[in-house]
């Protein structure tokens, strides 16, 4: 399954570890998975960015980003404080890409794409 991600929204945030995070988590917009795997290993590292800061900022609340599975083509995700999800830090989507054009000789990416992602 090839995916893409790009962020929604990120909103105004009070304390320095959701402005860090927010800083940290720029660099993935627009960012295309060609597996599973690489998705895997992206939500790992957001996990382990999260863990890092929460031991950082001990006294503010801990960020989570629960991590869930849609059965549409779009999942939408939140990155907030630990019971306080309406004090959202960024909102970000993945999409799963259907359609690939590539004009003239195929790249490496339609032929993954073709195989489902799979290398």
């Amino acid at each position: 399954m090839t995916a893409f991600l790009y962020i929604r929204r990120s909103f105004s945030v009070t304390n320095k570890k959701g402005k860090e995070f927010q800083i940290w988590f720029q660099q993935f917009n627009h960012t295309l998975f060609l597996n599973e795997v690489s998705m895997d290993a992206f939500f790992a590292e957001v996990e382990r960015v999260i863990s890092k800061l929460n031991e950082k900022y001990p006294r503010s609340a801990k960020l989570c980003c629960p991590r869930f599975r849609n059965s549409s083509k779009v999942d939408c995700f939140h990155v907030y404080p630990e019971d306080h999800p309406e004090k959202v830090v960024t909102e970000f989507m993945i999409r799963r890409v259907s359609v690939f054009y590539s004009y003239g000789e195929p790249t490496e990416v339609k032929a993954l794409m073709e195989k489902g992602g799979e290398a």
